[in-house]
C-alpha cells in the first residue's frame, strides 16, 4: 500500500538553477551548508507520512516528512510545499519545516490536522465520510526561477472503528451450543456519533485460560453492525471478536469475554 518514491522520480515541472552557484541553508542552529556544483533540478530520495485514524472529538496530526536532494540548495529561496489530496474529495497543502541534513540531503517535514468536530484549527475543515481512505501527495520544491513538482507518499486517512462488545452465554455445559454476540461499529464524521459497520468479516477468537488467543471462524456483521454466531462449548476459556481493517477503517479488537464450560 506505501510507496517510497526515489531520485528518478518523474517531475512534472523540472528546472535547474543557474550554474556554479554557491548557496546556504539552515535549520534552527544547524551548521549552514556550503555547495559549490553545476545545477540540476531537485529531486525527492523518499517521503513518508503516518497514517490517521479519526474519531468523532479529538483532532489527530498527519506528520510528513520529505528528504530531498538539491545539489545547489535552490530550494532555500522559497522552501517545501506539502500537498495532500483524495481526488474528487479533499484537498490541503502546508508549507514545510527544514530540520536539518541526512546524509547530505534535506529533510523538511510539514504537519496536517484533522479535526471530526470541524474546527477552524483543522486543515481538512469539511471533514465527510468521503474523506476516509488512501491519499496522494505532492512536494513541491520551490527553486529561484521555479517550481519542481514530484509525486510523494501516500497515506491513509480512516474512521476510527470499535468493537463494542463481546458476550458469550455462561456457564455453558460441556458439548453445548455456545452463542457469541457483539457489534463493530466506527465513526461517522457527519454526525460525530459511532455507527454499526454493515457487511464486514470478522473473526470470532477462542484462548484456554492459559493459551493464545486462535480464529475460530469467521462472521460477517449485519446490516447494523450486529455480530451474532454459534460455536461448541469444551473447555474453559475466552471469547473475542477482531476485525483486520480495510483502507477505510482501522483494525478494531474487542476485550476477551471469559466462559465457565460445565
Amino acid at each position: 500500500m506505501r510507496r517510497s518514491v526515489g531520485l528518478a522520480a518523474a517531475a512534472s515541472l523540472m528546472v535547474a538553477a543557474p550554474a556554479s552557484a554557491q548557496q546556504t541553508v539552515a535549520a534552527g542552529s544547524a551548521a549552514p551548508r556550503v555547495v559549490t556544483a553545476t545545477c540540476a533540478a531537485p529531486g525527492l530520495v523518499s517521503s513518508s507520512a503516518t497514517d490517521v485514524a479519526a474519531g468523532v472529538h479529538d483532532p489527530q496530526r498527519i506528520v510528513y516528512t520529505a528528504v530531498v536532494d538539491d545539489p545547489c540548495l535552490a530550494t532555500s529561496p522559497g522552501g517545501v510545499t506539502v500537498e495532500v489530496f483524495k481526488d474528487g474529495v479533499g484537498y490541503a497543502d502546508r508549507s514545510a519545516t527544514y530540520t536539518g541534513l541526512q546524509g547530505g540531503y534535506q529533510v523538511w517535514q510539514a504537519t496536517f490536522t484533522v479535526d471530526p468536530l470541524h474546527s477552524s484549527a483543522s486543515d481538512l475543515p469539511l471533514l465527510t465520510n468521503d474523506f476516509a481512505g488512501i491519499w496522494g501527495s505532492i512536494v513541491r520544491i520551490a527553486g529561484s526561477t521555479a517550481n519542481t513538482d514530484l509525486a510523494g507518499d501516500t497515506l491513509l486517512l480512516r474512521r476510527f472503528s470499535r468493537i463494542e462488545s463481546t458476550n458469550a452465554t455462561e456457564p455453558t455445559p460441556k458439548g453445548a451450543t455456545e452463542t457469541v454476540t457483539g457489534k463493530l461499529a466506527r465513526a461517522n464524521w457527519s454526525d460525530n456519533q459511532y455507527h454499526g459497520n454493515a457487511y464486514q468479516p470478522v473473526s470470532l477468537q477462542f484462548r484456554t485460560l492459559t493459551g493464545s488467543y486462535a480464529s475460530v471462524k469467521t462472521v460477517t456483521s449485519d446490516s447494523t453492525g450486529q455480530l451474532r454466531t454459534t460455536t461448541t462449548a469444551t473447555v474453559d476459556g475466552c471469547y473475542r471478536w477482531s476485525f483486520a481493517g480495510n483502507d477505510e477503517t482501522p483494525p478494531a479488537t474487542a476485550a476477551g469475554d471469559c466462559v465457565d464450560v460445565t
